[in-house]
């Protein structure tokens, strides 16, 4: 064989040689693109015995911007070729079919090309020629690879060319792994952090948990867990909308992650809730303390689409050094729970899981995951209780009870449930189904003898009286049920008037706008102000039971009840006396002149069979 084929055999294996070990190297490599693009331009320069190799960019006025240098004299990566940029290059890397070819410095001396950016870096640089090898990635032009060398006239070969273009085809497979892992990154990202606020997710949270765990059980350290729950979160949507609430959450979550510490692990766990993981404490003070700073960073007003608010906050804490059996899950439920406890005590607070009360917290959870059941099994059910005149014992009105009904048909007092529903928000989903059942059995009950029609009651609690939506929602049901709004009267806690006075006067109003009467219930058992009393739009007060309980026996109480039913009558209102059980009450109120009773005395809570039957009885 002549020595001229030879060498172009050897060459030949030499060349596979390179390119299968750059192959292996891409592939099996977790490199980023930098050190992808450095082992392409070293093989290249090692190979064709190069001087220089650099791989380039396309840019949108058309020049190229080099993204890795790769020189002899500079052992490799060379920093100042790097950050060089070709102005007005007329290559194939900005345009046409991507067609390696060589291009020589004397060719580039004279006429139109001497003034491009590439004659000159080919005088600068000393090259006399090089093989421009464009690169496309996913069919798009991506830049170029240039195989430069300095030096004497180089009559480059044929198999040196079609290496060089194997060069470029590297190149693209580089560009594409690192969009590949690039696009695995984001994808992990997106799993492990909250698209709203760019925190960490529920995932990634329990993770972090999962290893301080570990870490501990090797060497025991206080840490602790905060569960931080937006109070009554629903409202803000209701304001700003959906978009408008997102964005308070981002804005929520960024006030939690600027005032912990570094180490502190931040992510939204919940709609509305978020978690704190704090990995190192000193002392257990510390949480709490920790937990305040949050509960004023989040009670700063919010700006959100022009509108002004504030929110409040519940949080609990848990704690762990180790020395459990806890695991992350637990640890996050434990501060839940807390939390939770901290909203039935008034919320914007703090409070500290307690294991003596985990048994009472897990009765509250069981019971709002039976309410959720009963409201997908149609469970509820709405008893009646009479309310009658007084002066002849005749049924007038029928206030509308909720009970829930159990496997064994038995119906449970909502007095077992209510507070649960209310704290879950369940008893705004609740109530209007009450309001709507209440309405639609209503308007099948019988009149009287002397042809006046059977009011209903119904009760309105306190998260559903502050429900933006209130009014909107009684008109839907009013006309869905086509009940008589003269027939229904809404009643309402003096408490719960009583907690927002100028707001509850607005809703008030809007209420009675629509045609029905209002009642203030519970009365005797707040801190009412007669003054406000006298504004409030209400038609009836209702005695609760703890003021006549003991009425018969102490002059002092029965002297408070004669003084509220003559104020009532005073102000033109009408008086209904609530937990009438015994005779003696009776007599005591007849002759304080009470218009109307209610009672176990009468009739307890009863279906709405029952209910119609004893009407149709009255007659």
């Amino acid at each position: 064989m002549p020595v001229e084929g030879q060498g172009r055999d050897a060459r030949a294996r030499r060349h596979t040689r390179a390119l299968m070990q750059l192959a292996q190297r891409l592939w099996q490599s977790g490199e980023g693109l930098q050190p992808a693009l450095a082992a392409i331009a070293d093989t290249a320069a090692r190979v064709l015995g190069l001087a220089r190799v650099s791989i380039w960019q396309s840019v949108p006025d058309g020049g190229l911007q080099c993204v890795h240098a790769h020189a002899v004299e500079a052992g490799g990566y060379d920093p100042d070729g790097s950050s060089e940029r070709l102005a007005g290059v007329d290559t194939a890397a900005s345009g046409g079919t991507p067609t390696t070819e060589v291009v020589r410095s004397d060719h580039m001396a004279s006429g139109p090309a001497a003034q491009t950016g590439l004659s000159s870096y080919l005088q600068r640089h000393g090259i006399e020629s090089l093989i421009n090898s464009p690169v496309r990635v996913g069919g798009e032009l991506y830049g170029a690879i240039f195989h430069e060398h300095v030096g004497k006239f180089r009559d480059w070969q044929r198999d040196e060319i079609a290496f060089a273009g194997h060069m470029r085809d590297f190149v693209a497979l580089a560009l594409e792994i690192d969009r590949r892992r690039r696009a695995e990154q984001r994808l992990e990202y997106l799993e492990s952090h909250d698209p709203i606020t760019g925190l960490g997710s529920r995932t990634l949270f329990l993770g972090a948990v999962k290893d301080l765990l570990r870490r501990q059980r090797k060497r025991p350290r206080l840490a602790s867990l905060l569960f931080v729950s937006i109070d009554r979160f629903y409202s803000v949507n209701e304001r700003v909308g959906e978009r408008g609430g997102d964005a308070a959450l981002a804005e929520l979550g960024e006030r939690i992650n600027a005032v912990t510490p570094d180490e502190a692990v931040v992510a939204r766990v919940e709609s509305d809730c978020f978690a704190v993981l704090l990995p190192r404490l000193g002392h257990e003070w510390q949480a709490v303390q920790q937990a305040d700073q949050i509960l004023e960073a989040l009670g700063a007003s919010l700006s959100i689409g022009g509108v002004e608010f504030t929110v409040s906050a519940s949080i609990g804490v848990a704690f762990s050094q180790g020395d459990s059996d806890a695991t992350a899950d637990i640890l996050l439920r434990n501060a839940d729970l807390a939390s939770k406890q901290a909203a039935q005590l008034g919320r914007q607070r703090c409070e500290v899981f307690d294991p003596e009360h985990h048994r009472g917290l897990l009765d509250r959870l069981k019971i709002e995951h039976g309410l959720r059941e009963a409201m997908r099994n149609n469970a509820f059910a709405v008893a009646y209780q009479p309310v009658l005149e007084l002066a002849d014992n005749k049924i007038v009105s029928a206030e509308a009870l909720l009970r829930l009904s159990t496997e064994d048909g038995t119906l449970r007092s909502a007095f077992e449930f209510i507070d649960v529903a209310e704290t879950s928000g369940l008893i705004v989903q609740i109530g209007r189904w009450v309001l709507r059942q209440a309405c639609s059995d209503a308007m099948n009950w019988p009149a009287r003898a002397d042809g006046r029609s059977c009011g209903l009651a119904v009760n309105l609690s306190a998260r559903q009286f502050e429900q933006p939506g209130l009014v909107e929602m009684v008109t839907e049901v009013l006309r869905e049920t086509g009940f008589p709004p003269e027939r229904l009267c809404l009643e309402i806690t003096e408490t719960t008037l009583m907690s927002r006075a100028q707001n509850a006067l607005d809703t008030l109003h809007a209420l009675k706008s629509l045609g029905l009467t209002l009642a203030v219930d519970d009365f005797g058992t707040g801190y009412s102000s007669l003054a406000y009393l006298k504004r409030f739009p209400v038609d009836t007060l209702k005695i609760d039971k703890t003021l006549i309980d003991g009425m018969t026996a102490d002059a002092d109480t029965r002297a408070i009840v004669s003084a509220v039913i003559s104020l009532a009558k005073a102000m033109d209102l009408e008086v209904v006396v609530e937990g009438v059980e015994h005779p003696a009450q009776e007599a005591e109120l007849r002759k304080l002149e009470c218009q109307m009773v209610q009672g176990w005395l009468y009739a307890k809570a009863e279906p709405n069979e029952t209910f119609v039957a004893r009407l149709v009885a009255q007659g």
